[in-house]
């Protein structure tokens, strides 16, 4: 029994003198801007041998918690767990001096001006997609209003040409209708001056011949 409450003496003082729970939140908080953050390879790994060590003081002190919680007074397991208490305390001791040194290194290389800079070329690339969308549909906008303006200057030229095309037509139907009564007027006219011209050479004729006799009869 004496052996056991050394025992829990022991791990409650080494519970008290590990401030694992107390470094917690920092290691949250730490993690968290970890990982809103562009490590480098090197942070990465230092962050990976913190969690390490940590994740094993935490299964350490799991295992502690729940082989008090079971009071099981096994002798030869009390005495296993009286022999290496002190080897885990002096190994959590040194992990934890290792963790908090890492942890400083790493508070170093992350420093206020990173996260700041950070945060502007979140900005800036947020600004950046919000002028490529507003681009782009001024773009797609414009388009679309020069496609309409040349179907509407299209369509406008294709009617002024159809209504010259209708203006041609129609005068070549006038001078058509004109040419065939200029051509029936002509003929008219023609056969006008036939008629005459066949008048004046038969009497031209008849009054020559007529001259003829008289001259026979003269002789």
């Amino acid at each position: 029994m004496g052996n056991v409450q050394r025992s829990e003496k022991n791990f409650e003082e080494a519970r008290n003198l590990s401030p694992i729970e107390e470094e917690s939140e920092s290691m949250l908080c730490f993690k968290e801007m970890y990982q809103s953050s562009n490590f480098s390879e090197s942070e990465e790994r230092g962050y990976k041998m913190i969690r390490s060590p940590y994740k094993e003081c935490q299964k350490t002190l799991r295992k502690m918690e729940e082989a008090e919680a079971s009071g099981d007074n096994d002798e030869a397991e009390t005495g296993l767990r009286d022999k290496s208490l002190k080897t885990t305390v002096e190994q959590l001791k040194r992990r934890l001096s290792q963790a908090e040194r890492e942890i400083v290194v790493l508070k170093r290389h992350q420093s206020p001006q990173k996260c700041q800079s950070h945060e502007k070329c979140e900005i800036l690339h947020r600004d950046l997609l919000t002028w490529r969308d507003d681009h782009e549909k001024r773009i797609a906008s414009q388009i679309v209003r020069w496609q309409m303006a040349e179907r509407r200057r299209l369509h406008d030229e294709m009617e002024s040409t159809r209504k010259v095309y209708d203006n041609i037509q129609r005068y070549l139907e006038t001078l058509e209708k004109r040419s065939v009564k200029s051509y029936l007027d002509f003929r008219r006219q023609i056969d006008v001056w036939e008629k005459r011209l066949k008048e004046d050479v038969i009497n031209l004729h008849e009054s020559s011949l007529m001259e003829l006799c008289d001259q026979f009869r003269a002789w």
